[in-house]
């Protein structure tokens, strides 16, 4: 592991990383927007709803065969999941088997998704020299070493050791251990009080208090400074034809965001949307027919099963082109 590796590990000597389970694994939370308890029920899945002979059910309910309950808030809206694994219990979901030691940085760096995402950025970021961004849930620290290529100073958290480990070993710069609890840490070891802009991509639906965390980063940014989301959108042509069978309905989401409940949760944490980008009806309706097929294939693996080794539950869940992209900016 690099020197750099070496030392972002430092940065949390007080994390301890479980090997062994006992508190409760499921509790009832109250709305994490308006804080509300008034809710009712739009999807509930039985226990066991996936034949544990059939399939394999890490990331719906770490294959320990419990209930699945997706509410709404009464008073503002927001959809999330209730009741959800509790902050002890929530590794289960994340095995870490899959993750390797070191990752062909050459090879992630040339073959990322990230082409959208970095264009987008630099659109929004305007014509500040040198820009700082934080990557939250950075995974391996690809984006954030890309964005490096482009002259913005970019660095990363992940919560995962594993994937800090291998993102040192790979030669990655400035990924760091933590969540956003562990923020004031990272910025006192690169000497910085404040962030430009900060990114969560396919990160802000599975966290326990996005609310507090938003709040928590607010204090780290200027006014007018950057926020970029990528999340799915729950009220998307793609749910609205697939529902109960939509692909993101599973344990590792705790949140379910619309334009509307997104806006609120912004705003009450001291943030002004921007812009929310989504992608248009026609462009989806494009892509309907082979989402159907897929459907299809999943109602044949829900009545009648899989042959040979298990199936994962959402190998054949459809989705329909559902994410929305937000930019807002710190009032």
């Amino acid at each position: 592991m690099t020197a750099a590796g070496v030392k972002a590990l430092e940065l949390l000597p007080g994390l301890v990383i479980q090997t062994k389970f006992e508190p409760k694994i499921q509790e009832h939370v109250s709305c994490g927007c308006c804080g509300s308890d008034q809710y009712e029920t739009v999807h509930h899945f039985p226990e066991n709803y996936f034949d544990p002979e059939w399939f394999d059910t890490y990331s719906w309910d770490a294959n320990l065969g419990l209930e699945l309950r997706i509410v709404e808030c009464k008073d503002c809206g927001l959809i999330y999941q209730n009741k959800r694994f509790s902050q002890e219990a929530l590794h289960q979901l994340y095995p870490n088997t899959y993750i390797p030691t070191k990752i062909n940085k050459a090879k992630e760096m040339a073959n990322h998704k990230f082409a959208f995402h970095i264009d987008w950025i630099k659109k929004h970021m305007g014509n500040k020299k040198n820009p700082s961004l934080l990557d939250v849930g950075t995974r391996y620290g690809v984006l954030p070493n890309l964005l490096r290529r482009e002259k913005i100073d970019a660095f990363g958290i992940e919560m995962n050791l594993k994937c800090v480990q291998a993102a040192g070993n790979s030669g990655m710069e400035e990924v760091y251990l933590g969540t956003v609890d562990s923020l004031n840490n990272v910025m006192n070891s690169r000497t910085q009080k404040q962030i430009d802009a900060v990114a969560m991509f396919d990160l802000i639906e599975h966290l326990l208090d996005p609310k507090g965390d938003l709040e928590e980063i607010a204090k780290f940014q200027p006014k007018g400074g950057k926020l970029f989301i990528s999340t799915m959108d729950i009220s998307s042509m793609g749910y609205k034809v697939f529902g109960k069978d939509w692909y993101y309905l599973h344990g590792q989401h705790t949140f379910y965001f619309t334009p509307q409940t997104i806006t609120k949760l912004l705003e009450s944490a001291g943030y002004r949307v921007v812009s929310i980008d989504r992608f248009g009806a026609m462009k989806s309706l494009r892509h309907l027919p082979g989402q159907i097929k897929k459907w299809m294939k999943y109602q044949w693996t829900m009545r009648w099963g899989v042959k040979g080794e298990k199936e994962w539950f959402a190998k054949h869940r459809p989705h329909l082109l559902d994410t929305m992209n937000i930019v807002a900016e710190k009032i």
